[in-house]
Parts: C-alpha cells; structure tokens; sequence
C-alpha cells in the first residue's frame, strides 16, 4: 500500500520542480549571464530534494510512474547543476575574461 501523503507530496514537488526546470531554461535560453553562487545553490538544492523524494519512492510500493518522473528530472537537473557548478568554478579561479 502506498501513503497517500507521499502521493501527495510526490505529484506537488515533482510539479515544481518541473515548472522551475523550466523557468531555469527560459533563463538560459535568453541570456546565460554569469553564473553566481544564487543559481549554484538552488540547482544542488533541487537536485538533493529530488534525490531523496526518489529514494522514499524507491522504498515504498508506490507507483513506477513517479520514479521515471523523478528519474528524468534528477538527470536534467544532474546535468544543469554539473554546467552551473563548474561555471561559477571557472569564474572564481580564473575570473571573467
């Protein structure tokens, strides 16, 4: 049997993280600025809050639906977090130019 509050919890947070990724790449696509410490934090953050709503998944007898949603989602964000990462590293070793 599968909790219902992590149904609940599983459909809303999937769905933010989802309208953020996309938010995310609208930003992306219209200019890449910089990158700060702002866009480094919230894409680990994201990508740790989906890891473990996965493992919850993974632990329960829920439906398999969630975690190929959550699967596909920890791996764009794996991606955006690798690309935001080594460009706020590269700015702050190397600077700007």
């Amino acid at each position: 049997m599968c909790p219902e509050e992590l149904i609940v919890s599983s459909v809303s947070l999937f769905c933010l993280f989802t309208a953020g990724l996309c938010l995310y790449s609208y930003r992306i696509n219209k200019s890449f600025k910089p990158a700060s410490i702002k866009y480094v934090s919230i894409s680990w953050f994201n990508l740790i809050a989906i890891g473990i709503l996965l493992g919850l998944h993974v632990a329960s007898s829920c439906d398999r639906r969630f975690i190929t949603w959550g699967s596909a989602l920890a791996g764009f964000y794996f991606c955006l977090t690798v690309v935001e990462t080594f460009t706020y590293l590269s700015l702050v070793f190397f600077g700007p130019g």
